[in-house]
């Protein structure tokens, strides 16, 4: 996980996709990504499974 101050970009996907290439389970193209961001994700549809931002955060937490 990485809490940027600026918007979620194509090169923020790539080390995203090379990390989690390195995480034991993780199968490219079967496992999905999921990014959490204080910023913008300004990446087309479909490139990434899961994205939340602050709100979706908080309200995870809330009961």
């Amino acid at each position: 996980m990485k809490w940027l101050g600026t918007p979620f970009d194509r090169h923020d996907l790539t080390a995203l996709a090379q990390g989690a290439a390195k995480v034991p389970g993780f199968t490219p193209g079967t496992s999905g990504l999921a990014v959490v961001s204080l910023s913008a994700t300004p990446l087309p549809e479909g490139e990434i499974e899961l994205v939340w931002g602050p709100r979706d955060v908080v309200a995870a937490w809330r009961p």
